[in-house]
């Protein structure tokens, strides 16, 4: 590649090269004569080119690579998949059905629970006094129930978290007791070493 400055009478001054592609070894050299006829020739220098994107979190991020005519893709989602135990099956290959006492789905690899982290749920026909979700790792150890009570305003359904090392409990905010078919998000979030625990009732699917 040539790159021409044009007449540069400033003894400081210099030019700038742009478009060379990244993560390369290129050779630089810098020729020109001087206005009273002196050659001034640099030799090859080495130059190693090494863009810094910024650090963005998103879904997708898109970089364009104009140079091979491609768009680079990466993704920060990562594909948990889960093991199933005991009796269960799948319904319309969107759920799977855990209404057995014995069934249960263990997502092992892909998860990472150290530091601060969010984990959301979404199911129905959920019934009260049966853990939902058992997180466990290095010094942790969670389970979440569904609960439901008899107070003043009558019977209300919610959702129970216990961290059994420390002996720490967390109560969900209170909703009506859902029916069979009424969809139950659950939300779950520790930031700082505290947690946030709350449930919402989405409806019929």
């Amino acid at each position: 590649m040539y790159w021409s400055s044009g007449a540069l009478y400033n003894s400081s001054a210099s030019t700038e090269v742009t478009g060379l592609p990244n993560d390369t070894v290129l050779y630089a050299r810098a020729y020109g004569t001087t206005i009273n006829g002196l050659v001034l020739d640099t030799g090859n220098i080495t130059v190693t080119v090494d863009y810094v994107s910024p650090t963005l979190y998103s879904v997708a991020y898109l970089e364009n690579d104009k140079w091979h005519g491609w768009v680079k893709v990466t993704t920060n989602v990562l594909e948990i998949e889960g093991t199933g135990t005991g009796t269960y099956s799948f319904i319309d290959n969107k759920y799977i059905d855990l209404t057995s006492l014995d069934s249960s789905v263990t997502f092992a690899d892909n998860f990472n629970l150290s530091g601060d982290f969010i984990v959301e749920a979404l199911g129905y026909s959920v019934s009260a006094n049966k853990s939902v979700i058992t997180m466990s790792g290095t010094g942790l150890s969670i389970v979440v129930t569904f609960r439901s009570g008899t107070f003043d305003s009558g019977e209300l359904f919610f959702a129970e978290l216990k961290e059994s090392n420390s002996g720490y409990v967390l109560y969900s905010n209170m909703i009506a007791v859902p029916s069979t078919s009424d969809f139950i998000h659950l939300w779950i979030q520790r930031k700082g070493g505290m947690y946030n625990l709350s449930i919402a009732n989405k409806g019929v699917g």
